[in-house]
């Protein structure tokens, strides 16, 4: 069914209940009404592209808030909650845990969950972005072993089989999205440009189908070896979240052999059925890196 996602506004915002309630029962949440400069804005971030240090990425900017900082104003009582996120000892996090993105009007980011677990704030700071959300308890279907979903055009999902959120994110608004929650999202002005600061939480979630298949997968990608090179689309599982096999061994501790066995035969399923539909869902892929730092 069509869900409606909790919206408060910035003023409303309490860090401590946020910690406490939102971020542990790991559900979405629309935070709107952040302040955010425009002027200028466009440039900054261009010419960041072009320092020597500047770490590029498919599709981002891999920064820090520190260098954030100094080309944008963050708001106080959201740069107060990113630090506190950041200050917690229960998560991991890249050196360069802040994302930066620029992308053209247009510009459609397949449906997929992220990687290495990640919860992410998205902090929409020019243009507007279209979001689909599928929730992890009614997951849609996935390329084998990868976070990728087998669609090979927008998904429209059919509310008697899948929960999901349909929200448009504005200027100032930021999006609470966490691990394992799939999404969609569609570009709609001609510059968009977004801010996400990224983290994985060492506690492995069990409470819903998609987050026991990334651990399944986990358990058995560790045991792939060299063959996890031929994995399209996957995440580095020798380094997953940014701390290797130590974040590894706490998602997969536990796991029965008859739960790796079932999720071994249905991925292998999943990879006859995805054949068919091999060529369209790479060519949709190959458009997710296309923003305004290519070709620089």
């Amino acid at each position: 069914m069509e869900l409606t996602i909790t919206q408060i506004t910035a003023d409303q915002l309490s860090v401590p209940d946020f910690l406490d309630t939102i971020y542990l029962q790991e559900q979405p949440l629309l935070i709107r009404g952040f302040g955010c400069r425009t002027a200028d804005l466009q440039d900054a971030i261009w010419d960041l592209a072009h320092q020597p240090t500047a770490q590029r990425r498919t599709g981002h900017i891999a920064t820090t808030q520190a260098e954030l900082a100094q080309i944008l104003q963050i708001p106080p009582v959201l740069n107060h909650l990113t630090s506190n996120v950041f200050q917690r000892t229960d998560i991991v996090t890249k050196p360069e845990s802040v994302k930066l993105w620029m992308q053209p009007g247009g510009h459609v980011s397949h449906l997929h969950y992220d990687g290495n677990s990640l919860h992410g704030l998205n902090w929409q700071l020019q243009g507007r972005k279209q979001w689909l959300l599928v929730s992890p308890h009614t997951p849609p279907p996935m390329l084998p072993l990868t976070q990728v979903a087998r669609t090979v055009r927008n998904f429209e999902p059919d509310p008697k089989r899948y929960d999901f959120i349909g929200i448009t994110t504005e200027p100032g608004d930021v999006l609470f999205l966490p691990r394992y929650w799939a999404h969609e999202v569609h570009a709609l002005e001609p510059v968009n440009i977004n801010v996400n600061w990224v983290w994985t939480p060492r506690a492995p979630n069990q409470h819903s189908p998609l987050a026991r298949r990334e651990n399944s997968i986990l358990a058995i990608r560790a045991r792939m070896g060299r063959l996890n090179l031929y994995v399209p689309y996957s995440v580095n599982i020798r380094n997953y979240g940014d701390a290797g096999t130590e974040l590894v061994e706490r998602y997969t501790t536990g796991l029965s052999a008859r739960q790796l066995a079932k999720t071994l035969f249905q991925e292998l399923f999943n990879s006859v059925a995805y054949l068919p539909a091999r060529r369209k869902i790479s060519r949709r892929m190959s458009q997710m890196p296309a923003n305004n730092f290519s070709n620089l």
